[in-house]
């Protein structure tokens, strides 16, 4: 074991060479894999909300960090910018997708302004990635003005024409939210942002995104705040409500819903049927929906660790964090001036082990941080390809977060070190 903390001391040193950062260790326990905390000082735009991608930018067999507008080239995590901030919107770059939307081979980036008062919709947009050498600012092409604050985005074929269709969630802030679905278009980089046409699959309120077939008909469906949206012929969808937690009607919980965030559809229980994982950004708990299976599931509502887990958490990623072959949760409470419950509870960063056996499901806690305000993107990835994945995070930058955080956080996973013998 003091081989594998030596390995880390070296490796900490080694990842600074382009970069000041602070590093320091978590607990590490029998049960819970040491971690590196690697902070970037200063590495976001002061008016973004803390979204994080990991992607191979510059096509080198690399994963890449981007944040704000700045994607960070491994390994050395040198800054590039590509993009220049709008400080006169409220929130600025609120997203960090990646997807390759004109179809060249090389990934692209979308970003996502919010309204400034006075204005009705946000504007999302996406920057061509200009291939090699992958320098300067890219070039930036709206896309729609259709939202008012746009929460997650996936790109999948939703609707079996061999097409990827890019799907939407907005809270709308009360007006015009909802799930979309937008065709790419055959021509992205043409002026006229209506060629990105758009279908609903709902016009309400929503929080939260996640898709899988949820009823074995071999069509993907939708799951969204406590609810799933069957699809069926001809594009039509089917809503279904699920048991949801009970809705505490103050603060902004009581206009937005049950309004889960970062969710996935996975076999939680390994009982062959796809189940869901979401957690409640403006309330408490972090909750898992067993499916009965079939091809009408019903769920049965549980919530994980009750009473140990913090409220408003906007900030969640999915992965196999202990290398043992089923799904985690990286997480941690995120503060953002919603008067919602538990707001201003202390801060709380974590990830959750998930334990599975013949007759039950358990989920062990493991505490990474109390002094970090959770972003709305956290991700999980190998990035320093050791064979373990590592948690990435952007703290809450945005001047309404108490305490404001710009930084890019790197939890290095020394799993592969850990499990040698001694």
């Amino acid at each position: 074991m003091k081989f594998g903390r030596l390995i880390l001391a070296i490796a900490c040193i080694c990842f600074a060479t382009n970069i000041v950062f602070s590093c320091r260790s978590t607990k590490a326990t029998k049960d819970n894999a040491p971690f590196f905390r690697m902070t970037f000082d200063d590495a976001i735009a002061r008016n973004d909300l803390g979204h994080v991608a990991v992607a191979d930018i510059n096509k080198d067999g690399k994963i890449d960090i981007i944040a704000g507008g700045v994607w960070y080239q491994n390994p050395g995590w040198e800054p590039h910018a590509f993009y220049v901030a709008d400080t006169k919107k409220y929130i600025d770059n609120t997203l960090s997708e990646v997807y390759d939307i004109d179809g060249d081979g090389y990934l692209d980036i979308l970003g996502d302004r919010t309204p400034v008062q006075g204005e009705i919709y946000s504007e999302l947009f996406w920057l061509k990635n200009p291939g090699p050498p992958y320098a300067g600012i890219w070039e930036q092409y709206l896309m729609t003005t259709e939202h008012q604050f746009l929460e997650i985005i996936k790109f999948v074929d939703i609707d079996g024409d061999n097409r990827v269709e890019m799907i939407t969630v907005d809270d709308g802030w009360g007006k015009n939210g909802g799930l979309r679905i937008y065709e790419i278009p055959s021509e992205p980089a043409h002026p006229n942002q209506q060629d990105w046409k758009w279908r609903w699959v709902v016009n309400k309120t929503l929080h939260g995104l996640a898709i899988d077939d949820l009823n074995n008909d071999g069509m993907p469906d939708i799951a969204s705040d406590f609810r799933w949206y069957e699809r069926v012929a001809h594009g039509e969808w089917i809503e279904h409500a699920m048991p949801a937690p009970p809705r505490e009607d103050h603060g902004d919980s009581h206009k937005r819903g049950h309004l889960t965030m970062h969710s996935v559809i996975y076999d939680i229980d390994a009982d062959g049927d796809k189940d869901i994982l979401w957690a409640r950004a403006h309330n408490y708990g972090i909750f898992w929906m067993e499916s009965d299976g079939g091809s009408t599931p019903a769920f049965t509502r549980h919530e994980i660790l009750p009473g140990q887990l913090p409220a408003t958490i906007h900030g969640a990623a999915y992965g196999d964090i202990d290398g043992d072959g089923d799904l985690d949760i990286f997480a941690g409470k995120s503060r953002y001036k919603h008067n919602d419950p538990g707001e201003r509870d202390p801060l709380d960063l974590f990830w959750v082990e998930l334990v599975r056996s013949e007759s039950e499901v358990t989920w062990i806690k493991h505490q990474l941080a109390d002094d970090l305000n959770m972003g709305f993107g956290p991700a999980i990835a190998d990035i320093d390809t050791d064979g373990d994945m590592d948690l990435i995070m952007g703290g809450m930058g945005h001047a309404r977060a108490k305490p404001s955080q710009d930084e890019m956080i790197i939890f290095r996973n020394d799993l592969s070190n850990f499990l040698q013998p001694e």
